[in-house]
């Protein structure tokens, strides 16, 4: 809609040719009154320029029409968002102005032509805001359109990051006959914050690790491939017998922290960590943490230990020490190592006085020393699908399990269950 014409829209050319037109238009008083133009109900409905340059619309119609062709006329005109003045050609002489649609005003063609004046010149000062509307809706459309794009662009880019992440997680789970692992890893968007690896240092040793990089995001996701890439697990030495030695975890992540540190350009990146080594042949672990959830224990005579050694978070401090931990698993154990993302994945309870208990996720946790580990790996899944809130998870969720074999024939697989969000 723009421009300064009054279209005048009749069944034929000879009804617009009706004295009433040109006896309103001579009584017009509006200053800088419209340019008047004519059309038949035909050319008004066909592609073209014949609403270009139109601000008004005065429609005519005379009873030899169809009932429907005005209706499908007076559509078309409002999507071009024309206001809109109906004079049918009834009976009834005068009565006031009435709203029939959406920018429609009818007055009855045998009305006084000062309501029907009235009227038009209303219509035609409403045009005036209607055009300023109209281009701003445009507009709208147009920026509402670049939006879009930018919006299917972002999501194809975050599509691609997630992809490139998922590439950073094991491939394979080892298969060893003294261990069995299982894998929960839910990233709470396209990418996550958390990261984990479990991998075969050498033929007695397996090395478990588990990240979580403060942040949410790209930010974070980025942060935990470049941990993954950075953690040192073996230091090369030719006089050794096999060239190499496997580092302790309180060394791995000392290392870790002074090449985060190292990278740092006056803003600080960090995150947490926990990284275990098992001997699978004495079946002795030693675990060291960097401000992570303290790992779990499941014994198999249904008792839980909590290994607790002291560590601040990766990237903040130089030079720290991280304690080492020590203890001796026994077959049926199974270590737990998991992400906080947990603490918030259980709604408050009414026995908590609608508080959220942050502590709920322990006891799940605890069932899952029963029962094969695929069945155990499938209950906490469960469990986190039927918790109030889990299609709007708060946080990344990560949980990995070592399951200590009991000795017994038919030893467990490993279980992965990976899921990336849409």
């Amino acid at each position: 809609m723009g421009g300064n014409q009054l279209l005048v829209i009749g069944v034929s050319h000879s009804v617009l040719q009706k004295d009433s037109v040109k006896r309103v238009m001579a009584l017009w008083h509006v200053e800088n009154p419209p340019i008047v133009r004519v059309a038949t109900f035909a050319e008004a409905m066909e592609p073209g320029p014949v609403l270009n340059k139109c601000s008004l619309v005065w429609v005519m119609p005379d009873g030899q029409h169809g009932e429907y062709d005005l209706f499908e006329l007076l559509a078309h005109l409002q999507e071009r968002h024309l206001p809109i003045l109906l004079t049918p050609d009834t009976e009834k002489n005068g009565g006031p102005a009435t709203a029939l649609l959406d920018t429609v005003v009818s007055v009855s063609a045998k009305a006084p032509t000062g309501e029907i004046i009235a009227a038009l010149q209303s219509l035609w000062c409403a045009s005036k805001l209607m055009r300023s509307m109209d281009m701003e809706l445009r507009l709208m459309e147009l920026h509402q359109g670049g939006l879009c794009d930018q919006i299917d662009k972002i999501d194809e880019e975050l599509r691609l990051a997630a992809q490139l992440q998922q590439e950073f997680l094991p491939r394979e789970l080892p298969n060893v006959r003294e261990l069995a692992f299982g894998v929960l890893y839910r990233p709470a968007g396209y990418v996550s914050g958390d990261i984990y690896d479990i991998e075969r240092l050498d033929e007695d040793h397996i090395g478990v690790f588990i990240a979580d990089a403060v942040g949410h995001g790209v930010p974070a996701a980025l942060m935990t491939m470049y941990i993954k890439r950075s953690l040192q697990t073996r230091r090369l030495d030719r006089a050794l017998t096999h060239g190499y030695e496997i580092l302790s975890p309180d060394e791995a992540l000392a290392k870790l922290n002074r090449d985060m540190l190292s990278q740092q350009s006056g803003k600080v990146r960090f995150a947490t960590a926990c990284y275990c080594v098992i001997n699978l042949r004495t079946l002795e672990l030693h675990l060291a943490r960097a401000g992570h959830p303290f790992p779990m224990v499941l014994r198999a005579n249904g008792t839980t230990l909590t290994p607790q050694p002291d560590g601040p978070l990766l990237g903040v401090f130089p030079d720290v020490e991280f304690e080492l931990a020590s203890l001796q698993l026994a077959p049926g154990d199974r270590l737990l190592m998991y992400s906080d993302g947990f603490e918030l994945a259980f709604p408050a309870s009414k026995a908590n006085g609608g508080k959220l208990d942050i502590n709920a996720y322990r006891a799940k946790f605890a069932a899952l020393a029963t029962g094969t580990l695929e069945q155990a790996m499938g209950r906490l899944e469960k469990t986190l699908d039927e918790a109030s809130g889990s299609l709007h998870q708060r946080d990344d969720m990560t949980a990995v399990i070592v399951a200590v074999a009991n000795g017994k024939p038919g030893h467990e697989a490993a279980v992965s269950v990976d899921e990336q969000a849409a």
